[in-house]
């Protein structure tokens, strides 16, 4: 909750899937949770090249 002003000043913001509804609302992006390797494949859906 204390990156929620951040999250919605940023474009290019991304949260968790299992993360708060209310960082998940403001997020521009919503990767998986976690448990499902969500920072891999946001790298890859943000960057192309994984």
């Amino acid at each position: 909750m204390n990156d929620l002003e951040m999250l919605s000043g940023y474009e290019h913001s991304t949260a968790m899937e299992n993360g708060e509804e209310r960082v998940k609302n403001a997020a521009g992006f919503i990767t998986l949770d976690n448990d499902s390797n969500g920072i891999i494949y946001g790298l890859s859906k943000y960057l192309d090249i994984i």
